[in-house]
């Protein structure tokens, strides 16, 4: 008798927590909270400034944010997109999704080589997998050139564990 009106009740509920569910995960379409454009990526980290653009993702999440957990909202849901993934809008105005290289966050040098700033370069380096509490990252480990000197810099595993890797 319990387990049939357990049932019952189960079934009358179902419909209603089911719809609440699917609107709760619904995609509506926002703006970017940095340039106004339409949005297409969500932080789940940059709370409560949540919502990007293609360039504001890149630039806010490129250099200083590599390992946020990112959605993108491009199919009508969000996706969970790697910080190797990028979103860009080409001439016609569509987006996509694209790979990119992307840095360990790591401290660099302060001072590198005694030229211009301007002349330094950063590119990725060797491939890293890093792994912590939010999954494995497949990144790169920096490599910094000057184009003057021709000084090179890599870190080192020292460099590393005082970047707290």
């Amino acid at each position: 008798m319990r387990q049939s009106m357990s049932r019952e009740r189960w079934e009358a509920a179902r419909h209603y927590l089911l719809d609440s569910k699917f609107a709760a995960a619904e995609v509506k379409r926002s703006q970017c909270h940095y340039c106004e454009r339409g949005a297409v990526i969500r932080c789940l980290d940059c709370l409560p400034r949540q919502f990007f653009c293609g360039e504001c993702d890149i630039a806010h999440h490129q250099q200083h944010h590599v390992l946020h957990n990112r959605d993108s909202m491009l199919q009508g849901f969000f996706q969970a997109i790697p910080p190797t993934v990028r979103v860009t809008k080409d001439s016609n105005g569509h987006h996509s999704i694209v790979q990119q290289a992307c840095l360990l966050p790591i401290a660099l040098p302060g001072s590198f080589c005694s030229c211009d700033a301007g002349s330094l370069s950063i590119v990725a380096g060797r491939p890293v997998v890093l792994i912590n509490m939010n999954g494995r990252f497949d990144l790169s480990v920096p490599h910094l050139s000057c184009t003057s000197c021709g000084q090179q810099w890599e870190p080192a595993v020292r460099d590393l564990i005082a970047s707290g890797l």
